[in-house]
């Protein structure tokens, strides 16, 4: 472990990997990737909106659209220094995250509108 002393933060501690880890990560990198069951505590919350009332939706949604804009806006923050220090990949897997990211605001923007036509 490595201890940053940093002064306009808290302190940072960079940890290596050991010999052993190292083996393991690879091992890991190389099994096939598998489908994942997909759970989504949004997804949930609309399949039960009925029990809600149009303003009660409302609010859930928009303070979900709040959360997912509060995290691309910190995704959009790092690039700077993703873009200086990432390989080829890692940028890669970065923007993945922040096109998933903003697919589901448009997906949430386009459920808050039809929910709209069903009240």
């Amino acid at each position: 472990m490595r201890l940053e002393i940093q002064s306009k933060a808290p302190n940072r501690k960079e940890y290596t990997i050991t010999d052993k880890g190292q083996r393991r990560f690879q091992e890991i990198l190389k099994t096939p990737v598998q489908p994942f069951a997909f759970r989504s505590d949004c997804l949930s919350r609309i399949f039960f909106f009925s029990q809600l009332s149009p303003q009660e939706r409302e609010r859930i949604g928009k303070d979900y659209l709040d959360v997912i804009t509060e995290k691309l806006r910190h995704m959009e923050s790092t690039r700077p220094e993703i873009e200086a220090h990432a390989d080829a990949f890692q940028r890669l897997g970065f923007e993945c995250g922040i096109r998933l990211l903003r697919d589901l605001s448009e997906n949430v923007k386009t459920t808050m509108g039809s929910m709209e036509e069903l009240k």
